[in-house]
């Protein structure tokens, strides 16, 4: 859909993200669900700019240990800087797609949705798993969420570089075309405020530098945001 060359150019954009947060490897932003949501069916956000490659870097991880139902996670590989799924038990393979820039404001979006779980960058499908069936760990009470850090698994992987606008929608599996659009062979971000956010649902905006885990999305499912300062917040987004 989008070249290499195109994700780089600058777009135009009527929804402006007016901040993002950077992370240096120590920080962690976690909540634990209180209320289970769909586990199914859901679809999760989020605008990132790597500051260091060949690490693995966490993007979204839900539970601790076990099978998909209990745990999983998303990364970029350290090896391959390629995204990577897992359950901790089983490894569902590579993205198509490395990301290996630090100069590049980048989508990363995820759906599940009739147990074909999928990811795309960018625009683009980059990574379809068709094994996962029935109820995940992501939307399952008593379950660590981590946003760009492991959630119940203990520290490490932690992501380095800045993060935007990091939504999930619980219980609709949105496309990327919901919340991005090309203009002029650009990917830019689109407003997200008359979506459905669902249960669990959240929208870091990472305005407040007392709380980058304040959630804008009505449902007050702030994640706690923490070794963070608030120099930490930045004005470099996917819209400036």
């Amino acid at each position: 859909m989008f070249s290499n060359a195109l994700w780089q150019q600058p777009g135009t954009s009527s929804y402006e993200i007016d901040n993002s947060v950077t992370y240096s490897g120590n920080e962690t932003m976690r909540r634990t669900p209180s209320s289970a949501g769909n586990r199914a069916t859901w679809s999760y956000s989020a605008w990132f700019k790597r500051s260091a490659i060949s690490q693995n870097h966490m993007m979204f991880e839900s539970g601790a240990s076990g099978g998909y139902s209990s745990r999983l996670f998303h990364t970029l590989n350290d090896a391959s800087n390629k995204y990577e799924l897992s359950s901790g038990v089983v490894n569902y393979g590579l993205s198509s797609t490395a990301i290996t820039d630090t100069d590049t404001w980048h989508h990363l979006f995820i759906k599940l949705a009739s147990n074909t779980h999928t990811m795309y960058l960018d625009g683009n499908s980059v990574k379809t798993t068709t094994s996962i069936t029935g109820n995940t760990a992501v939307n399952n009470t008593g379950n660590v969420h981590g946003v760009f850090c492991r959630g119940g698994s203990g520290s490490g992987s932690t992501f380095k570089g800045k993060v935007a606008d990091v939504l999930l929608f619980d219980g609709t599996a949105y496309d990327p075309t919901d919340v991005a659009e090309d203009s002029g062979g650009s990917w830019i971000p689109k407003d997200p405020s008359d979506l459905t956010f669902g249960t669990n649902g959240f929208w870091l905006r990472m305005q407040n530098s007392s709380n980058f885990g304040e959630d804008y999305s009505g449902n007050n499912n702030d994640y706690t945001a923490s070794s963070f300062s608030t120099g930490d917040q930045s004005t470099d987004t996917p819209t400036s």
